[in-house]
């Protein structure tokens, strides 16, 4: 039997600022989802995805 302590990692992803705020916060390990406003995957869901467009 494998243990880990205090608990398995914890992995949160997401796009939204809420999501992402609650994963800071408790996650050990964060997933970034690029915005899918537009409903495709173009240059616009890329340019969410960017340094700039994360680091507050």
């Amino acid at each position: 039997t494998c243990i880990q302590s205090p608990h398995p990692p914890i992995l949160l992803a997401g796009g939204g600022r809420r999501m992402l705020s609650l994963a800071a916060a408790e996650a050990d390990i964060v997933g970034l989802n690029a915005n899918m406003a537009a409903g495709v995957i173009d240059e616009r869901a890329g340019a969410s995805a960017t340094v700039e467009a994360t680091d507050e």
